[in-house]
């Protein structure tokens, strides 16, 4: 299982697109939640930073090895790699940091490597 935390660039001019794409996944919740299993992906957030540079999306993965969302069947898949496409911009490197320490409740923790297809369900 592998815990990440990766920034990406918004292109200059997408962030109103932006705001909606975050705003399209927040509604269809249930959806995105039921690609989750696939993905083996525990948890997934994703948080907005806006400054002086820019936008940026900075994405925390916490996922054992799963489907690829490039190869997804889900409609609401799809939706957000359009969106993907449309705002990150590929001309900036993602910034990826990964965790060298990570703690959580013993009881969360069975839950997590369950969900990440690691442990028993």
């Amino acid at each position: 299982m592998k815990l990440t935390l990766t920034r990406y660039a918004v292109r200059p001019g997408k962030e109103q697109l932006t705001r909606e794409w975050m705003a399209v996944l927040n509604q269809r919740q249930a959806e995105v939640q039921e690609t989750l299993s696939d993905e083996k992906m525990a948890l997934e957030a994703i948080f907005m930073e806006e400054d002086a540079k820019g936008m940026a999306l900075i994405w925390v993965d916490l996922q054992g090895e799963g489907t690829d969302v490039q190869d997804s069947a889900h409609p609401i898949d799809q939706v957000h790699l359009a969106y993907w496409r449309e705002c990150i911009d590929s001309s900036v490197p993602p910034v990826e940091l990964t965790s060298v320490n990570c703690f959580a409740d013993p009881k969360v923790q069975l839950a997590l490597l369950a969900a990440a297809g690691m442990g028993e369900d």
